[in-house]
């Protein structure tokens, strides 16, 4: 993040930010201060949406809660200022282009000026000589004209590519900070900014909004007997079959560990359900081979927990009933779909 402030507006937020600490309790560390520092510096919208949300002023959370958002919100912003970095780059070559069509402007307006002083001069010529010569310089400045021309679209056709590769080199970039490396998905990153989004947008127009959220079930265990490298396979297998299973607005993200969230906006708790038990069945349909050899490892399953948005609802309760539904999934005997809203077991091993 970069940080203008005048020193007495600093000195204000940092103020803020240690009263604030001192309030709550809090270790005034860096990675504490940094939060609320940003949080009254007010410049971080998503920072400060996401801590009024988590309500964190009212209580003492667990220090994972601080470093979780300075992960996400902070250390971010190097993202944010190679964005502008390329921002800048494309204005660059956006000049250039711009500086080349308006030379070509005024080449353009000379070569007509010197086309009618040829016209008029042709008329009033009196050998045949002298036309010749007026021929000669016209087909001449036509020549050198024809030349500029060439070399301006020669400039701008290449000005052009490198705009374009700079716009995909700042896309990817962008989908990048957004990605989970290993799975494919969104990260928790994109998921506050979707869940957010999309609760704005069920309140606005009153629309069905639903969300998942699934646990791979035994992954501790797997993870201990298997090895990461086969744990990783699991994830990579899960996050491309939530990718597979979703379509439109909807949002597969990688919530944390072996826990994953997908939001269904414009969809309502049974749509949701449906669409977890069909993920629970496919995943759970698949069988793992370890690489290098014919070695079946058997399947995979997880437990999902579905519920709806309720109007009016903090941010915070509807990830936390979600969360409670897949609590009873697990605590149910895993392998699951839970629906919260319904209270009842939608489907079980060997559905």
């Amino acid at each position: 993040m970069q940080y203008p402030e005048t020193p007495e507006k600093a000195s204000k937020f940092a103020l803020g930010a240690f009263k604030r600490l001192n309030e709550l309790g809090v270790a005034a560390n860096p990675i504490n201060f940094a939060i609320w520092y940003e949080y009254f510096a007010g410049k971080n919208h998503d920072l400060k949406k996401t801590v009024d949300a988590l309500a964190i002023s009212d209580g003492n959370p667990d220090s994972s809660v601080y470093a979780d958002l300075y992960d996400r919100f902070i250390i971010a912003g190097a993202n944010i200022a190679r964005d502008r970095e390329w921002s800048d780059r494309i204005d660059t070559v956006t000049e250039r282009i711009v500086s080349a069509l308006t030379a070509s402007g005024s080449e353009t307006e000379e070569y007509g000026a010197a086309l009618k002083s040829f016209s008029g001069d042709l008329k009033t010529a009196e050998s045949l000589e002298q036309i010749r010569g007026l021929v000669a310089d016209i087909v001449s400045e036509t020549e050198s004209m024809d030349t500029r021309t060439r070399e301006l679209y020669s400039r701008v056709s290449q000005s052009t590519d490198e705009i374009t590769e700079l716009r995909k080199a700042l896309d990817d970039s962008r989908r990048d900070a957004l990605t989970d490396s290993l799975t494919g998905v969104a990260n928790r990153k994109c998921f506050d900014q979707k869940i957010f989004a999309a609760v704005e947008d069920s309140q606005a127009n009153g629309e069905s909004l639903s969300l998942i959220f699934a646990d791979i079930d035994h992954f501790k265990d797997f993870n201990d007997t298997h090895g990461h490298q086969l744990g990783d396979q699991v994830l990579r297998l899960v996050g491309r079959t939530l990718h597979n299973s979703l379509k439109g607005k909807d949002t597969a993200a990688r919530y944390g560990g072996e826990e994953f969230a997908i939001i269904l906006p414009d969809t309502t708790s049974g749509g949701a359900t449906s669409v977890a038990e069909n993920i629970r069945k496919s995943i759970a349909s698949k069988r793992l081979v370890k690489k290098g050899s014919d070695s079946d490892i058997g399947a995979v399953t997880i437990s999902l927990g579905v519920t709806s948005y309720h109007a009016g609802e903090d941010i915070t309760a509807f990830i936390e009933r979600a969360d409670q539904a897949l609590y009873m999934a697990k605590k149910l005997g895993r392998n699951r779909v839970i629906c919260e809203d319904k209270r009842t077991e939608i489907a079980a091993v060997g559905a």
